[in-house]
């Protein structure tokens, strides 16, 4: 992402009650946008992006898991201020 990119990019945590072992998040690639007054390329997601989390648990951890999604909503012209979307899975 672009340092002078005008939003955030989406972003995926992971909270359990004993930190897992590992945490791999596989964000798909999105379409590629050229952004005309910025002068520069990213991606972005449309509609819907199904985001792959893989993540191994702490031994003997069978607590339910938080996950924590960043979003940002941006037209061509704005973008709105970002969004916490919290998913708990038992």
């Amino acid at each position: 992402m672009p340092e002078d990119f005008p939003g955030l990019p989406t972003a995926v945590s992971v909270e359990a009650k004993t930190k897992p072992e590992s945490v791999k998040v596989d964000y798909p690639p999105g379409k590629a946008v050229r952004d005309k007054t910025l002068k520069l390329d990213y991606h972005v997601y449309e509609e819907k992006a199904d985001i792959k989390v893989v993540v191994q648990r702490a031994k003997g951890d069978t607590s339910p898991l938080t996950l924590n999604v960043k979003v940002q909503t941006c037209s061509d012209k704005h973008c709105l201020l970002p969004s916490m979307i919290q998913l708990k899975v038992d």
